[in-house]
């Protein structure tokens, strides 16, 4: 089996800390590794200093963070194992950067070979925005590597029933594939959701013509297939959420395919950043 390799993505606050909570579990029952990553924009850019100045400055403010880093990773560690038993020993590191943090986190997952990226979102955005707001949604629209996004408040519960939002096309079974690569020690039905819409060419939905168009995929994985009608895409795969009680939705975001659908549409953020369950985007 394959050693996943997993990057997460911290600002330190108590969603995030959250998010690296239900990260660890994962990441457990994965028999994964944690790599933490802090992005900090360069004191010189917002102080205006430079040379020797700026170094210390940019020396001092990444050295505060790693600490605040490290101490986020074994309170979230600490707060995990006072309810759940770890099954083996995790291994967890730390790393701060100076950056940009939307290219930074995409291009170090990239570079350094990361199998997912796993952040914290939140519901409800300030005048301003929380940096995760942002961040995560531009990490999101940019990163070649899978990022699963961890609802505000969202629990660890043993993944059993895992849905995958589907436009019936010839880049499915790849993605199903994928998926099951990536969380192949975990045991769980796969729910195939594909939504008709009035403006869609979808035709009439042919349930044993998708049951044999993703055999030869997963065949030793129980797959459902739901067919859904509604007007937004988005907003019907909420409601299907919520009525097979999920424990994670899997996005592809194919240029020009449902995804974008989503995404681009003002349902996004109720789907993607609202979800009640972590939300995990494929490329």
């Amino acid at each position: 089996m394959k050693k996943v390799k997993i990057l997460f993505a911290s600002d330190f606050s108590d969603n995030s800390t959250n998010a690296l909570r239900y990260a660890i579990i994962l990441a457990d029952q994965l028999r994964a590794s944690i790599h933490l990553l802090h992005v900090t924009y360069p004191e010189s850019d917002m102080l205006g200093y430079t040379g020797m100045v700026s170094s210390v400055l940019n020396s001092d403010a990444v050295r505060t963070c790693e600490r605040q880093l490290k101490k986020q990773g074994l309170k979230a560690l600490s707060q995990v194992q006072e309810t759940y038993v770890l099954d083996s020993k995790l291994m967890i590191t730390e790393e701060v950067e100076l950056g940009l943090p939307i290219k930074t986190i995409s291009a170090k997952a990239e570079q350094e070979g990361f199998d997912l990226i796993i952040m914290g979102t939140r519901a409800e955005h300030s005048r301003w925005e929380n940096w995760m707001g942002t961040v995560s949604s531009g990490v999101v629209e940019i990163s070649q590597t899978p990022v699963l996004v961890v609802p505000e408040n969202a629990k660890f519960y043993p993944i059993r029933k895992v849905g995958y939002a589907s436009e019936f096309k010839k880049s499915d079974p790849y993605f199903i594939w994928e998926s099951g690569e990536l969380l192949d020690s975990l045991n769980f039905d796969l729910y195939c959701i594909h939504v008709d819409t009035p403006k869609g060419n979808d035709g009439v939905f042919d349930e044993e013509k998708m049951k044999r168009y993703f055999r030869n995929f997963r065949s030793e994985q129980e797959i459902h297939f739901v067919n859904k009608e509604g007007a937004v895409v988005g907003e019907e795969l909420e409601k299907t959420i919520e009525h097979l009680d999920l424990d994670m939705m899997i996005i592809q975001s194919e240029p020009k395919g449902l995804f974008q659908q989503i995404f681009g549409s003002s349902t996004a953020k109720k789907m993607i950043f609202r979800s009640p369950v972590p939300v995990l985007i494929l490329r």
